[in-house]
């Protein structure tokens, strides 16, 4: 179950298409489906990395880098999620 609401860049606003607005709270949302938490879950300390896929809370292409790691005897995975169009240009 998600912990807390998205971190966004200064330089990026939560999303302006409607229709991804009831998407945008992610606060408690269980993303144990997500492939890259599964990924990470089943292999504790590696970073796990997508492909290029569009985002489920707006509108871009990102890709997710994900790993598992413990705390006081709790696993937690942490998720950044990556704007591709930005990364491509760069390429």
């Amino acid at each position: 179950q998600q912990v807390g609401g998205h971190l966004l860049p200064k330089y990026r606003t939560a999303t302006s298409d409607m229709r991804y607005q009831p998407l945008a709270d992610t606060a408690g949302r269980n993303s144990y489906r997500r492939p890259y938490v599964r990924r990470a879950l089943t292999q504790p300390g590696r970073v796990q990395t997508t492909r290029p896929y569009l985002s489920t809370t707006d509108v871009t292409v990102c890709i997710t880098t994900s790993i598992a790691f413990q705390i006081l005897g709790k696993t937690f995975v942490l998720c950044c999620d990556i704007d591709w169009e930005t990364v491509e240009k760069t390429l």
